[in-house]
């Protein structure tokens, strides 16, 4: 069965031809900008949301990027890859952002597992017989991921991102924070390390032995507005019960951690719908 994290043949030829797009970009190709920070987009709002935690805040992250990739066209001089520029750019602007605002209050791994493990529900929740009961269940999902990576501090957080989520080169990676290549590593070990270790001790998707199910979440994320079954920020709009067992049967067949712990973050919504791509170029 084809991953469902499999780049589309769209994007990889974006990916394949982005020189020849950026040469058009420059020249003010109207469509060419278009195309371009659409696919830039979609790869930033990727980082943000997971940098960030905050679907909203993740929007306005990519608005601000496009704008700075598209001010400083012309200070690109070919010496790294293009998306490893525009990288770094999305990276500066994310740990500014979060600096400035600083809008989620930070929490330790340890007050994180007391928080999911409080008033924990039954197995069966009493929405499991509603249609959106599998949307509810991939938004708890992920919104704890997203939790979860905020209680790395920004350094490992970055890393992790870069390495593990996005299967970025290591030597790339580090080029695009501007660390050393073993300063890279020690960073992304020690945030694999403590995802790892949360996961393997809360988590009853990676350990059957743990108590924590994403079923047992929902009546009192529901009840404390954690979720809305009004507001979907992060499942895709369009999963029912068939995607979701398609999911679930390829993600069980995965027998490490380390790769269960990946492909949870993977499974984010990243449509750039808001993001508003014509204001750039004007």
């Amino acid at each position: 069965m084809k991953s469902m994290y499999e780049k589309d043949n769209a994007e990889q030829a974006i990916e394949e031809n982005i020189d020849n797009l950026l040469i058009h970009v420059k020249k003010g190709d109207k469509k060419a900008t278009e195309e371009l920070f659409t696919h830039l987009n979609k790869q930033a709002y990727g980082i943000a949301i997971r940098f960030l935690g905050d679907a909203h805040e993740a929007e306005e992250a990519c608005q601000e990027i496009a704008l700075k990739v598209y001010k400083n066209l012309n200070n690109f001089r070919g010496e790294s890859k293009f998306t490893t520029w525009a990288y770094r750019i999305a990276i500066n602007s994310l740990i500014t952002m979060r600096d400035k605002k600083m809008s989620k209050q930070e929490m330790s791994f340890d007050e994180f597992a007391e928080n999911i493990h409080y008033d924990i529900g039954n197995e069966y929740s009493k929405e499991s017989d509603t249609p959106d009961y599998h949307l509810l269940m991939e938004e708890i999902r992920i919104s704890c991921s997203l939790a979860m990576l905020q209680c790395l501090d920004d350094k490992a957080r970055m890393a992790y991102l870069l390495g593990e989520v996005l299967d970025i080169e290591h030597g790339e990676a580090s080029e695009m924070l501007n660390i050393t290549q073993a300063n890279y590593r020690q960073r992304l070990s020690r945030a694999r390390k403590s995802i790892v270790g949360f996961m393997t001790d809360n988590c009853g998707y990676v350990n059957k032995e743990n108590p924590c199910r994403c079923s047992k979440q929902i009546d009192k994320c529901l009840k404390n507005n954690c979720i809305s079954r009004d507001k979907i920020d992060y499942s895709p709009m369009n999963m029912n019960k068939a995607q979701w067992d398609e999911a679930k049967e390829y993600i069980d067949k995965i027998n490490i951690i380390e790769e269960k712990v990946r492909s949870i973050y993977r499974n984010v919504n990243i449509s750039t719908e808001k993001i508003n791509i014509k204001e750039i170029s004007m």
